[in-house]
């Protein structure tokens, strides 16, 4: 009994020297977290921003005034095709039009209500967790110098996504729930808000990683091949605008940037668990399909590289 409550409190023991630690650590590596933080406002400013915020405020809009309810063109075969009732067709269009972490979010509030069952909506989570258009085409597009590029991306990103949603779908059944109106609660001001502080949720992880990458970058990321492997982990702005100037071969930097636009990085996948928390919505599907997304993405660039 007493080894048990020792284990169980020795992570509190640490928690407070390890914080300690690394408050002291700070100045050390400031210039490095400094380079690494203005490299994400910068990021945020040029892409981020413009990127997220105006689809948060379009996509709480169009869920504001119910303009799915009625779309049974679509609906029809988004529950024929991944075995999640018609409520989850917000959450996939707007997590496959106007990018994180709205695909989650929108799960997230429908789960809340009642209009998805806890089966559907860790599937859905899985394929409706993706990047904006926006942000491919006119970001990481003009990053790498061609918008074709980021439109190449993007539908391998959309495809690898429906495939995913089509497996994470197999010997599930689709639960029929009725849909309610929400549109007499909407409030633009409040839209508004919300979006801002969303932008500023997802600017937020941003820069925290930016300035982790920045340390990581100066003191053990010295080799550039390294970086382009591990930096699509961690935070997809700062690993696609490195993959655009990386000095590695082209097909691999082309093939690591599907990798890193499909499978999100760390900073996307902690702001989908912050918006899932509270719920008992387990993310363990969620690592393993955008995991497996991730893979899928890269092979198909991979593949198309090598028969150009």
């Amino acid at each position: 009994m007493l080894t048990r409550k020792k284990q169980r409190h020795t992570p509190d023991v640490l928690r407070g020297p390890l914080l300690l630690l690394i408050l002291l650590l700070i100045p050390l590596y400031g210039e490095a977290m400094s380079e690494g933080i203005i490299r994400g406002i910068r990021l945020c400013a040029t892409t981020i921003v413009p990127s997220v915020f105006p689809f948060m405020v379009l996509s709480s809009m169009m869920i504001g005034y119910s303009v799915f309810d009625k779309m049974d063109f679509l609906s029809r075969p988004f529950e024929r095709l991944f075995h999640v009732n018609k409520n989850g067709l917000p959450a996939f269009l707007c997590g496959t039009l106007c990018g994180f972490p709205l695909g989650a979010k929108c799960a997230a509030e429908a789960y809340g209500h009642g209009y998805l069952s806890k089966d559907e909506c860790e599937r859905l989570i899985c394929f409706s967790s993706n990047a904006s258009p926006a942000f491919l085409i006119c970001g990481v597009g003009a990053m790498r110098g061609s918008t074709l590029e980021g439109v190449l991306l993007y539908m391998v990103m959309i495809f690898s996504a429906i495939v995913i949603g089509v497996l994470s779908g197999r010997r599930h059944t689709t639960h029929t729930v009725q849909v309610h109106c929400h549109s007499h609660n909407f409030s633009f001001t409040d839209t508004v808000e919300r979006a801002g502080i969303g932008t500023l949720y997802v600017c937020s992880y941003l820069l925290l990683f930016s300035a982790l990458i920045g340390i990581l970058q100066k003191f053990v990321l010295k080799s550039a091949l390294l970086s382009a492997f591990l930096l699509p982990l961690l935070e997809i702005g700062s690993a696609t605008a490195f993959l655009s100037t990386a000095k590695i071969p082209p097909f691999l930097c082309r093939a690591l940037t599907a990798f890193a636009v499909s499978f999100g990085g760390l900073s996307v996948h902690l702001q989908a668990a912050g918006l899932l928390r509270g719920t008992d919505i387990s993310m363990k599907k969620y690592y393993a399909f955008k995991t497996l997304q991730g893979m899928l993405s890269f092979f198909i660039i991979f593949v198309l590289e090598l028969i150009k």
